[in-house]
Protein backbone atom coordinates (compact mmCIF):
# COMPACT_ATOMS: atom_id res chain seq x y z
CA UNK A 1 0.00 0.00 0.00
CA UNK A 2 1.40 3.39 -1.00
CA UNK A 3 1.46 6.46 1.21
CA UNK A 4 -1.32 7.99 -0.90
CA UNK A 5 -3.44 4.86 -0.42
CA UNK A 6 -2.99 5.13 3.35
CA UNK A 7 -4.02 8.80 3.33
CA UNK A 8 -7.17 7.94 1.38
CA UNK A 9 -7.95 5.09 3.79
CA UNK A 10 -7.52 7.31 6.87
CA UNK A 11 -9.65 10.11 5.41
CA UNK A 12 -12.47 7.78 4.40
CA UNK A 13 -12.43 6.04 7.80
CA UNK A 14 -12.96 9.47 9.41
CA UNK A 15 -16.02 10.15 7.23
CA UNK A 16 -14.41 12.36 4.59
CA UNK A 17 -14.80 11.69 0.87
CA UNK A 18 -11.62 11.36 -1.20
CA UNK A 19 -11.33 10.49 -4.87
CA UNK A 20 -8.57 10.41 -7.47
CA UNK A 21 -8.81 10.65 -11.21
CA UNK A 22 -6.71 8.20 -13.24
CA UNK A 23 -3.29 9.61 -14.04
CA UNK A 24 -3.56 12.50 -11.54
CA UNK A 25 -1.69 12.77 -8.25
CA UNK A 26 -3.94 15.42 -6.69
CA UNK A 27 -6.83 14.03 -4.66
CA UNK A 28 -10.29 15.61 -4.56
CA UNK A 29 -11.39 16.09 -0.95
CA UNK A 30 -14.84 16.70 0.56
CA UNK A 31 -14.84 17.32 4.31
CA UNK A 32 -17.37 15.42 6.39
CA UNK A 33 -18.18 18.55 8.44
CA UNK A 34 -19.79 21.22 6.27
CA UNK A 35 -19.08 19.50 2.97
CA UNK A 36 -16.31 21.89 1.89
CA UNK A 37 -14.69 20.68 -1.32
CA UNK A 38 -10.92 20.94 -1.51
CA UNK A 39 -7.88 18.94 -2.50
CA UNK A 40 -4.88 17.01 -1.23
CA UNK A 41 -1.64 17.62 -3.10
CA UNK A 42 1.18 15.11 -2.48
CA UNK A 43 4.58 16.71 -2.04
CA UNK A 44 7.41 16.11 -4.47
CA UNK A 45 11.06 15.78 -3.59
CA UNK A 46 10.58 16.11 0.15
CA UNK A 47 7.98 18.89 -0.10
CA UNK A 48 5.11 18.75 2.40
CA UNK A 49 1.69 17.34 1.56
CA UNK A 50 -0.85 20.15 1.18
CA UNK A 51 -4.44 19.86 2.41
CA UNK A 52 -6.50 22.79 1.07
CA UNK A 53 -10.12 23.97 1.11
CA UNK A 54 -11.75 27.21 -0.05
CA UNK A 55 -13.76 29.39 2.35
CA UNK A 56 -16.66 31.47 1.06
CA UNK A 57 -16.59 34.95 2.63
CA UNK A 58 -20.01 36.20 1.56
CA UNK A 59 -21.16 38.13 -1.47
CA UNK A 60 -19.78 41.52 -0.39
CA UNK A 61 -15.99 41.69 -0.93
CA UNK A 62 -13.64 43.41 1.48
CA UNK A 63 -10.91 45.74 0.26
CA UNK A 64 -7.74 43.92 -0.75
CA UNK A 65 -5.58 45.39 2.01
CA UNK A 66 -8.20 44.77 4.71
CA UNK A 67 -8.77 41.20 3.57
CA UNK A 68 -5.04 40.45 3.38
CA UNK A 69 -4.40 41.86 6.87
CA UNK A 70 -7.35 39.92 8.30
CA UNK A 71 -6.23 36.63 6.78
CA UNK A 72 -2.62 37.17 7.86
CA UNK A 73 -3.85 37.68 11.42
CA UNK A 74 -5.74 34.40 11.36
CA UNK A 75 -2.79 32.48 9.88
CA UNK A 76 -0.42 33.87 12.52
CA UNK A 77 -2.67 32.48 15.26
CA UNK A 78 -3.03 29.03 13.71
CA UNK A 79 0.67 28.18 13.50
CA UNK A 80 3.55 27.81 11.01
CA UNK A 81 2.02 24.88 9.11
CA UNK A 82 -1.10 26.86 8.17
CA UNK A 83 -1.51 29.35 5.31
CA UNK A 84 -4.53 31.50 4.53
CA UNK A 85 -4.62 33.52 1.33
CA UNK A 86 -7.28 35.41 -0.64
CA UNK A 87 -8.91 33.41 -3.41
CA UNK A 88 -8.64 34.42 -7.01
CA UNK A 89 -10.91 37.00 -8.58
CA UNK A 90 -13.78 38.64 -6.73
CA UNK A 91 -12.36 38.86 -3.20
CA UNK A 92 -15.25 36.80 -1.81
CA UNK A 93 -13.24 33.64 -1.14
CA UNK A 94 -10.10 32.60 0.70
CA UNK A 95 -8.12 29.37 0.69
CA UNK A 96 -6.91 27.58 3.81
CA UNK A 97 -3.88 25.29 3.47
CA UNK A 98 -2.45 22.93 6.06
CA UNK A 99 0.89 21.16 5.48
CA UNK A 100 2.18 17.79 6.67
CA UNK A 101 5.83 16.94 6.01
CA UNK A 102 6.71 13.52 4.55
CA UNK A 103 8.57 12.37 7.67
CA UNK A 104 5.47 13.05 9.76
CA UNK A 105 2.76 11.37 7.72
CA UNK A 106 0.80 9.35 10.26
CA UNK A 107 -2.90 8.73 10.74
CA UNK A 108 -2.92 11.22 13.61
CA UNK A 109 -1.13 13.92 11.56
CA UNK A 110 -3.52 13.53 8.61
CA UNK A 111 -6.65 13.67 10.77
CA UNK A 112 -5.23 16.63 12.70
CA UNK A 113 -4.63 18.46 9.40
CA UNK A 114 -8.21 17.83 8.30
CA UNK A 115 -9.51 19.13 11.64
CA UNK A 116 -7.27 22.19 11.32
CA UNK A 117 -8.85 22.96 7.95
CA UNK A 118 -12.25 23.08 9.66
CA UNK A 119 -11.09 25.17 12.63
CA UNK A 120 -9.14 27.66 10.53
CA UNK A 121 -12.01 28.01 8.08
CA UNK A 122 -14.30 28.93 10.95
CA UNK A 123 -11.75 31.43 12.30
CA UNK A 124 -11.51 33.03 8.84
CA UNK A 125 -15.29 33.41 8.64
CA UNK A 126 -15.45 34.99 12.13
CA UNK A 127 -12.57 37.39 11.42
CA UNK A 128 -13.98 38.52 8.07
CA UNK A 129 -17.41 39.01 9.63
CA UNK A 130 -15.84 41.24 12.30
CA UNK A 131 -13.92 43.26 9.70
CA UNK A 132 -17.08 43.69 7.64
CA UNK A 133 -19.02 44.92 10.69
CA UNK A 134 -16.28 47.44 11.44
CA UNK A 135 -16.35 48.73 7.87
CA UNK A 136 -20.15 49.03 7.96
CA UNK A 137 -19.94 51.09 11.15
CA UNK A 138 -17.33 53.38 9.63
CA UNK A 139 -19.41 53.92 6.50
CA UNK A 140 -22.57 54.50 8.53
CA UNK A 141 -20.90 57.10 10.71
CA UNK A 142 -18.33 58.60 8.33
CA UNK A 143 -19.55 57.84 4.80
CA UNK A 144 -17.82 55.62 2.20
CA UNK A 145 -14.07 55.12 2.31
CA UNK A 146 -12.07 57.46 0.00
CA UNK A 147 -11.40 54.74 -2.58
CA UNK A 148 -15.02 53.54 -2.55
CA UNK A 149 -16.89 53.64 -5.91
CA UNK A 150 -19.47 55.94 -4.28
CA UNK A 151 -16.93 58.66 -3.62
CA UNK A 152 -15.08 60.23 -0.69
CA UNK A 153 -16.38 60.51 2.83
CA UNK A 154 -17.96 63.78 3.97
CA UNK A 155 -15.90 65.71 6.54
CA UNK A 156 -16.66 64.45 10.06
CA UNK A 157 -18.47 66.82 12.39
CA UNK A 158 -17.72 67.39 16.03
CA UNK A 159 -19.39 64.99 18.40
CA UNK A 160 -22.39 66.52 20.07
CA UNK A 161 -22.99 69.15 17.36
CA UNK A 162 -26.51 70.58 17.43
CA UNK A 163 -27.75 69.12 14.15
CA UNK A 164 -30.00 66.26 13.13
CA UNK A 165 -27.57 64.82 10.59
CA UNK A 166 -24.43 64.68 12.70
CA UNK A 167 -21.77 62.36 11.26
CA UNK A 168 -20.12 60.38 14.05
CA UNK A 169 -16.61 58.96 13.72
CA UNK A 170 -14.23 57.51 16.27
CA UNK A 171 -13.32 60.71 18.17
CA UNK A 172 -10.02 62.41 17.51
CA UNK A 173 -7.95 63.64 20.46
CA UNK A 174 -9.09 67.24 20.01
CA UNK A 175 -12.72 66.10 19.87
CA UNK A 176 -12.65 63.99 23.00
CA UNK A 177 -14.77 65.36 25.77
CA UNK A 178 -13.36 65.58 29.25
CA UNK A 179 -14.90 62.96 31.49
CA UNK A 180 -14.33 63.28 35.20
CA UNK A 181 -12.56 60.16 36.46
CA UNK A 182 -14.29 58.32 39.30
CA UNK A 183 -12.90 59.15 42.68
CA UNK A 184 -10.28 56.81 44.03
CA UNK A 185 -11.47 54.43 46.68
CA UNK A 186 -9.82 53.97 50.04
CA UNK A 187 -7.94 51.03 48.60
CA UNK A 188 -6.52 53.16 45.76
CA UNK A 189 -7.44 53.92 42.15
CA UNK A 190 -10.34 52.07 40.46
CA UNK A 191 -9.40 48.77 38.86
CA UNK A 192 -9.15 48.90 35.05
CA UNK A 193 -11.73 47.17 32.85
CA UNK A 194 -10.42 44.37 30.66
CA UNK A 195 -11.95 42.91 27.53
CA UNK A 196 -11.20 40.31 24.87
CA UNK A 197 -12.42 39.45 21.35
CA UNK A 198 -13.46 36.15 19.78
CA UNK A 199 -11.97 36.93 16.36
CA UNK A 200 -9.26 39.11 14.84
CA UNK A 201 -10.69 42.65 15.12
CA UNK A 202 -9.58 45.81 13.32
CA UNK A 203 -8.39 48.74 15.45
CA UNK A 204 -8.63 52.37 14.30
CA UNK A 205 -5.79 54.62 15.41
CA UNK A 206 -6.58 56.76 18.47
CA UNK A 207 -5.02 59.88 16.91
CA UNK A 208 -6.05 59.30 13.26
CA UNK A 209 -9.27 57.19 13.13
CA UNK A 210 -9.13 56.89 9.36
CA UNK A 211 -5.97 54.77 9.74
CA UNK A 212 -5.91 51.11 10.77
CA UNK A 213 -3.50 50.83 13.72
CA UNK A 214 -3.53 47.06 14.04
CA UNK A 215 -5.74 44.17 15.07
CA UNK A 216 -6.92 42.72 18.38
CA UNK A 217 -6.17 39.02 18.66
CA UNK A 218 -8.29 36.36 20.39
CA UNK A 219 -6.78 34.98 23.59
CA UNK A 220 -5.37 38.36 24.68
CA UNK A 221 -6.71 40.83 27.26
CA UNK A 222 -7.01 44.54 26.39
CA UNK A 223 -7.77 47.45 28.70
CA UNK A 224 -11.08 49.19 27.91
CA UNK A 225 -10.56 52.92 28.33
CA UNK A 226 -13.83 54.54 27.23
CA UNK A 227 -16.87 54.12 24.99
CA UNK A 228 -18.41 56.63 22.60
CA UNK A 229 -21.01 56.32 19.84
CA UNK A 230 -20.74 52.55 19.42
CA UNK A 231 -16.92 52.62 19.56
CA UNK A 232 -14.73 51.32 22.36
CA UNK A 233 -11.26 52.68 22.95
CA UNK A 234 -8.85 49.92 23.97
CA UNK A 235 -5.20 49.67 24.82
CA UNK A 236 -2.88 46.66 24.86
CA UNK A 237 -1.23 45.69 28.14
CA UNK A 238 2.13 46.95 26.82
CA UNK A 239 0.49 50.22 25.62
CA UNK A 240 1.81 49.67 22.08
CA UNK A 241 -1.66 49.37 20.55
CA UNK A 242 -4.14 52.16 21.36
CA UNK A 243 -7.27 52.82 19.32
CA UNK A 244 -10.97 52.37 18.64
CA UNK A 245 -12.87 49.16 17.85
CA UNK A 246 -16.49 48.24 17.22
CA UNK A 247 -17.86 48.00 20.77
CA UNK A 248 -20.07 45.01 19.87
CA UNK A 249 -16.93 42.89 19.28
CA UNK A 250 -15.68 43.26 22.87
CA UNK A 251 -16.44 40.81 25.68
CA UNK A 252 -16.00 41.72 29.33
CA UNK A 253 -15.16 39.35 32.16
CA UNK A 254 -13.18 39.48 35.36
CA UNK A 255 -9.50 39.20 34.61
CA UNK A 256 -7.65 37.14 37.20
CA UNK A 257 -4.10 38.29 37.50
Amino acid sequence: MTELDRIIEWCVAAGHHVSQRPGESTLALTLASGGAEGRIEPGAGGDPICFAVPVHLGDEPLGQSTLAATLDGVAALRGPLVEVEPGRGDGCTAEVRVFVYPDGVTRHAVLAALDELRKTGRSVSDAVRSARQTRALLEAYSGPEPDSPTGGAPPPQTLGADTDDTVVTPPRPEEERTVEAPAATAAGTPAPRWCYVNAVTEVRDATAPERVAGHLQPGTWYEALEESGGWLRVRSADSVLDGWVDATCANFEDRHQ
